[in-house]
């Protein structure tokens, strides 16, 4: 791989672990203590885990403040699920007290990777001017780039300090500027090495008026390909893997509004079955209008989610504003093609008829037309496809490079 330096410890914050963002924050420690270099997570999230630190205030006031701004904020708010908008105007860890577990851990490297109202700037600064770590910054979305938006759409007030904030009402627009500013002035302190899980990511780092005077990088971000592996299936059937959630950014509805038009179609019904992680209505919709699908929610490690790669033949992937998803590079890595819609990852990576499909617009009537399509594929065609994918994919989404670009910083 790469020689090990033993001196390195990296300490992983994060407010929470929740989503593929938590996942992708756990694999890269796990893969660090794998190579015998020293890691641990820092998170507000409670966690009987001995590798995953919780940070947390022990003022009442605080506890307080955060369970009623919560509800205040949405007030306040525009298009809640559509910016994602989640400052809380207050950090929740003010005193070097609160980080003394981070101090004596004694990090050379310190990733970032959501700060969003966790700990005050000032005492990073401090704990970096004591002890001398590089800091990188690893954003999850956009919010290491914004005042407050984890997603800003086709806002591009993220270059000229967030002013007039469209997601707020205007008596908080100033109050996201200054917010902007104080991370400004954060990164312009300690210097941090963004790293990018997106070429695209990265072009918005370079144009982010808080972030384009910093170092940034960009590297797909891998999996351990020890565990994701191929697979050949032998079936006359076509298994299509789909995560399934609640949030709109994810698109569901557009499954959902494509699959009413097949719920009468029995060539496809017979043929298609749906492997499903995650709750939603989406199970419900399957099961009352009589589509094939599998379950696959007792998933609780790496291990047991590359066996459900190896029972797809393609990921569907409808999320309309993502910076992945990081099941792209899963799938990808597990010789798996992609059907997606144009997400930052997919518009890079994905090639027609080599690794998958991209669905850029229409994406109701687009989507109906590649399953009717699907439908009439053999296995022998599928079979090459899922070849061209392993094949396209055999010297990227490795994590190696992910360590390896970590701790040569």
């Amino acid at each position: 791989m790469f020689k090990i330096n033993n001196n390195i410890s990296v300490a992983h914050l994060s407010l929470n672990l929740e989503g593929g963002g938590g996942v992708a924050i756990k694999r890269l420690h796990s893969y660090l203590i794998k190579q015998k270099i020293k890691s641990k997570i820092f998170t507000y999230s409670s966690s009987k885990n001995d590798d995953q630190i919780q940070l947390f205030s022990k003022s009442i006031f605080n506890y307080l403040y955060f369970k009623l701004i919560k509800k205040i904020n949405f007030l306040f708010l525009y298009k809640k699920n559509y910016y994602s908008f989640y400052y809380f105007w207050k950090f929740r860890i003010n005193n070097i007290e609160e980080i003394m577990k981070l101090e004596k851990f004694k990090p050379t490297i310190l990733i970032i990777y959501n700060n969003n109202s966790f700990i005050n700037y000032e005492l990073i600064e401090k704990l970096q001017n004591k002890l001398r770590f590089k800091i990188i910054i690893y954003p999850l979305d956009m919010e290491p780039l914004t005042g407050g938006c984890h997603y800003f759409w086709s806002c591009e007030n993220y270059k000229n300090n967030c002013v007039n904030c469209p997601a707020v009402s205007k008596s908080l627009s100033s109050y996201v500027k200054k917010n902007l500013e104080k991370k400004k002035e954060f990164y312009k302190k300690v210097k941090p090495t963004f790293i990018s899980g997106t070429k695209n990511l990265d072009n918005f780092i370079k144009k982010a008026s808080a972030t384009k005077s910093s170092t940034s990088l960009s590297i797909y971000t891998g999996v351990d390909k020890s565990i994701f592996k191929n697979k050949k299936i032998i079936s006359n059937k076509i298994y299509i893997l789909y995560r399934s959630s609640y949030n709109l950014r994810k698109g569901e509805n557009y499954l959902i509004k494509t699959l009413s038009k097949l719920k009468n179609n029995d060539s496809f019904k017979s043929k298609i079955v749906f492997n499903l992680i995650g709750k939603s209505s989406l199970h419900m919709f399957l099961k009352e209008n009589k589509f094939l699908f599998k379950n696959y929610n007792h998933v609780k490690n790496d291990m047991e989610l590359s066996k459900v790669y190896q029972c797809s033949d393609f990921y569907l992937n409808t999320s309309i504003q993502d910076g992945g998803p990081m099941m792209i590079n899963e799938a990808l890595a597990s010789g798996v093609p992609v059907i997606t819609f144009p997400t930052q990852l997919a518009k890079e990576i994905i090639i027609d008829k080599q690794n998958g499909y991209l669905i850029n617009k229409n994406f109701s009537e687009e989507l109906y037309l590649k399953f009717i399509w699907l439908a009439k594929n053999n296995r022998s065609q599928i079979n090459i496809l899922k070849k061209k994918t392993y094949n396209f994919s055999k010297i990227k989404f490795d994590i190696k490079d992910n360590i390896k670009t970590i701790v040569t910083i």
